[in-house]
């Protein structure tokens, strides 16, 4: 038989006192829990209430301090038997995970963080929470809760705060806390943290007014796109911010949208929310929503079974959202952009375990295909070029992103995407036409490239040299059989990339091509210069500048000029105009480097790639060196080096060089440093932990013309 809203409360009443009496140890077990809810869902008290009133489907929400009161009502559905006998019980919620946004029946405990008395109007159904009235009816001094025995409203109706009850009942809302006893302190926290976002995954609830010191409106518009895609726009006093959200299984993806398009949000504004904001970071651009399970303040998520479902769920919608923007191409950039992790990766495994790192983990582990179905394309060649040879290749070919859009690289190496090498370029290049541009930086990272397995003799029989007036690429050998010029696009290219016309005849004569031949295929080369080729070794295994020195040769140590360098500094400062075009590739300074050390008579290694603390190993008679090449843009500039190299420095002593490098429009300087960790002043920033030295005097000991 149906209760009405008298029986309703009398039955509850009784049944809660008879099991107080029963268990008196109980109330006092119940007050501590109420003290810990209380101080553990501190400033949560309106998100508590906000929550209730979402699955009640209210539609609006509304707080008024009115003197000494502070009311809360919605529009929901008014309480059952069944509603009103879990809020006076505690963890006993009717409600059902994944039903509804609360269901442990403890939330609304977090008002006694705030009030000392209670009043309840819902419908018909009026009672009231007092300590004092529960002990007086138990007959008892010990402590008990605020909220678990109900009584008889004993809210005085001649109080004005009925005026306010009556106002807010005849708007619609049929549901009113009316909270009593109230911490001033408190209850201004609660107003002055409420957030618009509050509103973010609530089902019900459209608007969220509250009245105080100042009055503040908050809307929120639900809009569904597409099946399983919404869109959301959340309108403050302060702000409005507009959302897409993707439900996939029994997650959210929401996407912070910047005039219509995805944009990712900041690391700590890209938070999970268990429907109500926690304060995990979800470790990428966006905030994910689902039934994750929380510690008792619901701030913190909690590792259980059913947290690792809804992880698994949000990583198998991430992975697919990032695999489909990514497979895409330019068309989803943005959504590739924010569901770029906002973490450093490189630590990710050294760092605590959190949220953030579990979900990342797990999307890389969903993410394991897309090494297959795509590559990077080399920083070196143009896009046009990269994405022709990825229709040849059968696979996605991406640029490498640059400025804000960097971490999206970092991210897909990450996941195993590799770059494209230049082998693979030019067994391409063998298959199909790749432009005069393409084909020129192609030959330039070849010659350029130290470590490359490509060398400069294996290029001759190569489809890649681009004849002026001509329609495709031809082997080197068919452009000097047809005496032709190489093409000025060609040659422009490879300029601009840092090798200059000398360099690449140099390179050509290595070649076994003669002077004449170099000639003709460079026009406009400085006649001095061609002279003097025919003299070169054409057995050279790579080409270089012309090696200048004020050292003879036979000297047994090169590494003997005063470490400090000399007052002629501004000299080299002013003396060349050094730009972006004329600067060499990384490796290009190594390569000078080493060059005047085997016109020395040292033998040399290149080591950069074993991360050992320096670029190259020379070795001469009983001496050896570690000399670690510092590329300048001007002379004077700060360099900086690794804690790994300041320590290998350090250990190494006289054996450790510092060669700083400074290309000039016409030549190239380089000053040795021996012993830097002794003769430098270095300044240790936070940079990752490298040191840096910019007290020092550029005074170079050799040039190369």
């Amino acid at each position: 038989m149906t209760q009405n809203n008298s029986e309703i409360l009398t039955s509850v009443r009784n049944e809660l006192l008879t099991e107080a009496k029963q268990s008196p140890g109980l109330l006092a077990d119940l007050a501590n829990l109420e003290r810990y809810v209380a101080e553990t869902y501190s400033a949560r008290s309106f998100i508590e209430l906000l929550q209730n009133a979402d699955d009640a489907k209210a539609q609006r929400f509304v707080v008024v301090r009115e003197g000494a009161w502070l009311l809360c009502a919605n529009d929901g559905r008014a309480f059952s038997r069944e509603d009103f006998y879990s809020l006076c019980r505690s963890a006993s919620s009717s409600k059902q995970r994944g039903q509804t946004i609360g269901y442990r029946g403890i939330g609304f405990k977090s008002v006694v963080g705030v009030a000392s008395s209670v009043h309840l109007l819902s419908g018909d159904l009026q009672a009231t929470f007092s300590r004092e009235l529960t002990r007086s009816c138990l007959g008892i001094e010990t402590s008990t809760p605020l909220v678990r025995v109900p009584h008889p409203l004993a809210l005085d109706k001649k109080d004005p705060v009925f005026g306010v009850v009556d106002k807010l009942q005849r708007s619609g809302l049929n549901t009113v806390f009316v909270l009593g006893g109230l911490d001033a302190d408190r209850i201004q926290d609660e107003f002055d943290q409420f957030d618009a976002d509050y509103l973010l995954f609530l089902r019900h609830v459209r608007e969220a007014v509250l009245t105080g010191s100042l009055n503040r409106s908050y809307t929120c518009e639900r809009k569904d796109i597409e099946q399983s895609v919404r869109e959301v726009t959340i309108a403050g006093p302060d702000r409005r911010s507009a959302w897409r959200i993707y439900h996939a299984d029994e997650c959210d993806l929401a996407f912070s949208l910047d005039n219509g398009e995805p944009a990712p949000l900041t690391s700590e504004a890209a938070i999970a929310h268990a429907f109500l904001p926690t304060l995990e970071p979800t470790g990428f651009g966006i905030r994910i929503n689902a039934d994750f399970s929380t510690d008792p303040s619901r701030t913190r998520i909690v590792f259980d079974d059913a947290t690792f479902a809804r992880m698994d769920e949000a990583a198998n919608a991430i992975a697919q959202m990032i695999t489909q923007a990514t497979l895409s191409g330019a068309s989803g950039s943005k959504i590739r952009r924010a569901l770029t992790p906002t973490v450093e990766l490189a630590t990710l495994s050294l760092q605590k375990r959190s949220f953030r790192t579990e979900l990342i983990t797990r999307v890389k582990t969903k993410l394991s295909t897309l090494k297959d179905q795509i590559s990077l394309a080399p920083a070196w060649l143009n896009n046009e070029d990269a994405a022709m040879l990825g229709n040849a290749l059968n696979r996605r070919i991406l640029p490498q992103s640059s400025g804000v859009d960097m971490p999206q690289s970092t991210f897909l190496r990450y996941l195993g995407v590799q770059v494209l090498a230049p082998k693979t370029v030019l067994e391409v290049a063998r298959n199909i036409v790749i432009s005069a541009k393409g084909c020129a930086e192609l030959v330039t990272q070849c010659i350029r490239n130290m470590a490359s397995d490509i060398k400069p003799l294996d290029l001759a029989n190569e489809p890649i040299w681009w004849a002026e007036a001509v329609q495709e690429p031809s082997s080197l050998n068919q452009v000097v059989k047809a005496q032709a010029k190489l093409s000025p696009v060609f040659l422009d290219t490879i300029v601009n990339a840092g090798l200059m016309p000398n360099e690449l005849a140099r390179v050509l004569i290595s070649m076994g091509l003669t002077s004449d031949n170099v000639a003709l295929l460079i026009p406009n080369l400085p006649e001095t210069n061609v002279g003097k080729l025919g003299y070169q070794n054409t057995v050279v295994a790579s080409a270089l500048p012309q090696l200048q020195t004020n050292t003879p040769v036979e000297d047994l140590d090169i590494f003997m000029s005063n470490p400090r360098g000399s007052a002629a500094t501004s000299q080299f400062t002013d003396r060349a105009l050094i730009t972006s075009r004329s600067l060499p590739a990384w490796r290009g300074a190594e390569q000078y480097v080493a060059q005047i050390l085997e016109e020395h008579g040292y033998k040399v290694e290149d080591r950069s790639r074993q991360n050992l603390g320096y670029d190259l190993y020379a070795a001469k008679l009983t001496s050896k060196h570690y000399l670690e090449v510092k590329l300048l843009d001007y002379a004077g500039q700060p360099f900086v080096i690794t804690s790994n190299e300041e320590a290998v420095a350090r250990e190494s002593g006289d054996d450790y060089i510092i060669a700083l490098t400074l290309r000039a429009s016409d030549c190239v300087h380089i000053q040795f440093i021996r012993n830097p960790a002794r003769n430098l002043k270095f300044v240790r920033q936070c940079r990752q932990w490298v040191w840096e030295c910019s007290d020092y005097e550029f005074s170079p000991s050799h040039s190369l013309n």
